[in-house]
């Protein structure tokens, strides 16, 4: 029987797809509302993370949500 978490199962694949799309649809619903800290954004850094990505912060019950979200998605239970 195969280890449902080991990366080659289909079972994990399947799972990170369904967690991609409730992502997607967690971002479309609730990125307006969150807030960006352009403070941040500009700060001076050894790392060019800031040139690829913008972070944005959600609400703590936003943040709640997806976290439900992606348990339910990964099989798991609350």
């Amino acid at each position: 029987m195969s280890n449902p978490f080991n990366g080659r199962s289909p079972v994990r694949r399947q799972r990170l797809r369904v967690l991609a799309d409730v992502h997607a649809a967690w971002v479309a619903e609730h990125l307006d509302a969150a807030r960006f800290d352009a403070e941040r954004a500009q700060a001076k850094s050894p790392s060019d993370y800031n040139l690829h990505y913008l972070d944005v912060n959600p609400t703590v019950s936003v943040e709640n949500d997806f976290q439900l979200r992606a348990r339910a998605a990964m099989g798991l239970t609350a």
